[in-house]
């Protein structure tokens, strides 16, 4: 174990403690520390993800909802404590879903439950740029939004939507194709 993934995994907590003392409990519906990083080492599998510096994670929210803004925040501030796959480093930024069509100089989107409405608008977003979506919310992948849904809890678990990567011209590795499911 590399001592940047250590390190990364003991910022992870800590991380998720500011964001507890900051906002309160931790929302079941957020992606866990655990989600997060499940979804770290997934992103390292898809191609044309940066393999050195860092990855760009838009973290797509409801900007009508109540509270939208704030729990896209403590994601992002999770996710950028996060370590990435290999030597890479997250990095993320909050995407108002009624933005998303608007340039945000990102590698994939995570998106956060609810976006059910916004789902042409996100899906041509990303299919205009080849970004792959992914989620923790296990409605995304059965509302055609996500390419992947990762859950780590109480193991890790990936689906692929193969439709929708075929659709957005992601592509994964096919060692890795192999082990996760397909819907």
């Amino acid at each position: 174990m590399s001592v940047l993934r250590t390190s990364s995994r003991a910022v992870l907590p800590l991380a998720l403690v500011t964001a507890l003392a900051a906002g309160g409990a931790w929302a079941a519906d957020l992606p866990s520390p655990e989600d997060i990083d499940a979804i770290s080492h997934t992103l390292g599998f898809i191609d044309g993800m940066p393999r050195s510096g860092t990855i760009r994670i838009g973290v797509v929210y409801d900007g009508t909802a109540e509270g939208g803004r704030s729990a896209a925040a403590r994601v992002v501030d999770a996710v950028a404590a996060a370590g990435g796959p290999g030597t890479t480093r997250l990095g993320a930024i909050g995407i108002a879903a009624a933005d998303i069509g608007k340039p945000a100089g990102v590698d994939v989107l995570l998106l956060m439950p609810g976006l059910k409405p916004f789902g042409r608008d996100i899906t041509d977003a990303a299919a205009s740029r080849h970004l792959p979506t992914v989620s923790t919310d296990p409605q995304c992948i059965e509302q055609q939004l996500c390419v992947l849904w990762v859950q780590a809890q109480p193991r890790v678990s990936v689906t692929l939507n193969t439709k929708l990567a075929d659709a957005l011209s992601v592509h994964i590795s096919a060692i890795f194709a192999m082990m996760v499911k397909r819907k």
